[in-house]
């Protein structure tokens, strides 16, 4: 073939580029190798001398711009099922500046492959139509029936796609057919925006089949809309979508929202199929709401991403300092500063770290500063680690430093939560690390450590976990070290924990250093405040766990058990062991308050069984019946309990208020004795204490008191008060450690009836 100089039109701009560099006119001439007007074919292509060209087979970017493709990937067909374009070189198909002059739509199922050579890029930059002509689809649109393969390093940067009155999706790619990414992948400053309805995904969206097969990045792409939702600031994958990635970066991406609804999936919104092979990562996403007007249906919702039906990651998943905020100054919500799960399932088969993410809102709540689950399924099967993660309100109340669960959730791995917080300003704040309102099961080892909860003027609730509805277990080895709930001018409730319906702690557990602390008003349980139902049936260890109040109403150095039940159940070869906690300086194992409020009865109770022991020899037990309800204590199983020091029960004057102390089986020892006798004071007319058969009551030394009724140690007629001792039932002690004319034991009420 001869060289021939051609002639082009002034207004031809050929943006074919080699290496990086734009072809200038007399290049590209130089470099066409056609005989002819501009025209070339070859079993593989046809162009047709206006710059356009068919492609059926294989074929270089080099030989079609050599046959008079005009370079602009708008002038390019695919037909059929052969066709595949080989990119030698560096190459840039950068757009005329507010045209769609670089788009490519592969129509009419074909099959088309882009194969770029190794050590290479191929870049599409600047797709940018106008608002009136385009809203969706952008610089690759694989049509449904049509499979699209890129092989090779490829880079999408600073591509857009606008609306002003329709929906705006995939600025770079938008499949609806079969699409596979088999090399690196950048996706850099894509953007999509929305003045009508929605808009979301700006790097991606899909919604039939779409694989990548090398590792992709998507750094500061940008979903925007002013009306309707923006979902997903990088990608969107819709109903049918079922995407796959191999290692991923999320960077910097964002979905706002300035309008009346909602900021949801800062990275991405999955609405069917998600799977992450190997590493991801999402750093510094945004779910934003920036609006200042009353919302309609609005939030911001998953910093990172925001999943409604099945999401899976199979290697170690990243999550940092991503953020789920209201901006604006609108009564919304936020929900999950990492991930936010609507329905379906979310599970994380390798290890996963969640690290300084945030749910923010000024006016409205803020729950899950990583995680929040409405209705999923959630699975951590590897370790998971929580550190630093916020959820925090001004004006109302906040929920989940790390986790606000609403559905199931299951931690099987080891689980470590560090540092997280909630808090709010004008609200109530629920749960330092954890917020569960439904069934939530940790069954592998667990740590919380310095997680706080902080209300600046209301209730401050679970320094590390409140569960309030549902179920909450730990299967396994947990540990609750120096948590606190602080309320700066309302109550504190449970340092560690703050338990409202079901909670069980099957494997060793250890409280140690937890504190609640109000600075104006009431402190309950330095470790747990229980309203529920909390069993122990493995090792526990309470030890140095705090209730301290400015207006000296603290109960509970341990537990405050406030219309609840606790149950006490070591195993064979268990102990329970309470040392070292205190309300307001004095030493106090468990607190327990009686009462009716609202037409309802909450009666207290405290239940030790098992086969173990349970030890409160140094720290009391305490409690207050009201509203004319009874406090429990019920001794059974063939247990050890051991008490200590002067454990007081008060009633006010209500008729019925009262403490019954029923001992079933087992032992109830009194330890101590002479300068530190056992006492048992069980205020209220109509309290009783009953030793029944075969239980045994075991005395160490001498000076033990149990004084039931009014009466106290000098009951008279009306004071009331019954003790009970069976036939059967069993009084031990050792007279050689008792004083010569020293009572063993002394037994003060109104009636005492003995076997």
């Amino acid at each position: 073939m001869s060289v021939q100089a051609l002639c082009f039109p002034s207004s031809f701009r050929p943006v074919a580029r080699r290496g990086g560099q734009v072809l200038s006119g007399t290049a590209l001439a130089l470099a066409l190798t056609v005989t002819g007007a501009g025209q070339g074919s070859a079993a593989n292509y046809e162009c047709l001398g206006t710059g356009k060209c068919t492609v059926t087979g294989a074929v270089t970017w080099e030989e079609l711009v050599g046959a008079g493709f005009s370079g602009k990937l708008s002038d390019l067909t695919f037909s059929g099922s052969g066709g595949k374009l080989t990119f030698s070189d560096d190459t840039i198909l950068e757009a005329t500046p507010v045209t769609a002059d670089q788009g490519l739509a592969i129509t009419g199922r074909a099959t088309v492959a882009f194969e770029v050579a190794a050590g290479k890029t191929l870049t599409f930059k600047g797709y940018d139509p106008s608002a009136a002509t385009r809203s969706r689809g952008g610089v690759l649109t694989v049509d449904s029936g049509s499979t699209f393969t890129l092989i090779g390093t490829s880079l999408f940067t600073g591509n857009t796609v606008k609306s002003t009155s329709d929906s705006a999706f995939g600025a770079a790619i938008y499949n609806v057919g079969w699409l596979t990414l088999d090399g690196d992948t950048t996706f850099t400053g894509n953007s999509v925006a929305s003045a009508g309805t929605y808009a979301g995904g700006a790097a991606v969206y899909n919604a039939n089949k779409m694989t990548f097969k090398g590792a992709a990045v998507f750094k500061g792409n940008v979903s925007e809309n002013n009306k309707q939702e923006a979902q997903g600031g990088a990608v969107h994958n819709g109903l049918s979508g079922v995407l796959t990635f191999s290692s991923v970066a999320f960077v910097d991406n964002k979905a706002i929202n300035s309008g009346e609804y909602a900021g949801i999936g800062g990275a991405i919104i999955n609405w069917n199929k998600v799977t992450f092979e190997g590493d991801a990562i999402f750093e510094k996403n945004m779910a934003i709401n920036d609006s200042d007007t009353e919302i309609k249906s609005g939030s911001a919702s998953g910093g990172a991403i925001h999943t409604r039906r099945s999401m899976k990651f199979l290697g170690a998943a990243t999550f940092n300092e991503n953020t789920a905020a209201i901006t604006g100054s609108a009564m919304a919500r936020a929900e999950g500063g990492a991930i936010s799960a609507t329905y379906g399932t979310l599970t994380f088969s390798g290890p996963a770290t969640f690290t300084g993410n945030t749910a923010s809102a000024p006016r409205a709540i803020a729950r899950g500063g990583a995680v929040y689950n409405q209705e999923a399924d959630v699975a951590f099967s590897h370790i998971t680690k929580f550190d630093r993660n916020v959820a925090k309100s001004k004006a109302a109340y906040a929920a989940g430093g790390a986790i606000a669960n609403r559905k199931k959730m299951t931690l099987s791995g080891a689980a470590i939560f560090t540092k997280n917080t909630v808090g709010s300003e004008a609200g109530s704040a629920y749960g330092g690390a954890i917020f569960n309102q439904n069934t939530l099961t940790v069954s592998g080892i667990s740590r919380f450590t310095e997680n706080t909860a902080t209300s600046d003027s209301l209730d401050a609730f679970g320094g590390a976990v409140v569960n309030w509805s549902g179920s909450m277990t730990f299967e396994k080895d947990v540990s609750f070290e120096r948590n606190a709930a602080t309320g700066k001018s309302g109550p504190a409730f449970g340092g560690a924990i703050a338990n409202v319906a079901t909670m069980t702690v099957s494997g060793p557990a250890t409280f140690t250093g937890n504190t609640a602390t109000s600075e104006s008003g009431a402190a309950m349980g330095g470790a747990i405040d229980n309203r529920g139902k909390i069993t122990f049936s493995g090792d526990a260890t309470f030890k140095n766990n705090t209730a301290t109040s400015a207006s000296d109403t603290a109960r509970g150095g341990a537990i405050c058990n406030q219309g609840g039940t606790v149950n006490l159940e070591p195993g064979a070869d268990k102990t329970i062991l309470f040392s070292g906690n205190t309300a307001n300086g004095a030493a106090n194992s468990i607190y327990l308050v009686s009462f009716a409020s609202g037409g309802k009865n909450y009666d207290a109770v405290l239940k030790v069984g098992g086969a173990g022991t349970v030890d409160m020899r140094t720290d009391p037990m305490g409690g207050r019946a009201l509203g004319g309800r009874a406090v429990t204590l019920v001794k059974d199983g063939t247990s050890t309990w051991w008490l200590g020091g002067e454990n007081v029960f008060t009633a006010d004057d209500t008729a019925g208020s009262r403490t019954d102390f029923q001992v079933k089986d087992g032992i109830l020892a009194f330890t101590g004795g002479k300068a530190t006798p056992t006492g048992v004071d069980l205020k209220g007319s109509t309290s009783t204490f009953t030793l029944e058969a075969p239980a045994i009551l075991s005395l160490g030394e001498d000076s033990h008191n149990i004084l039931v009724g009014n009466g106290g140690p000098a009951p008279a007629a009306g004071t009331g008060g019954t003790i009970t001792l069976k036939t059967g039932s069993t009084l031990t002690f050792d007279l050689d450690a008792t004083r010569e004319k020293t009572a063993v034991l002394t037994l003060r009420a109104e009636n005492v009836v003995l076997p």
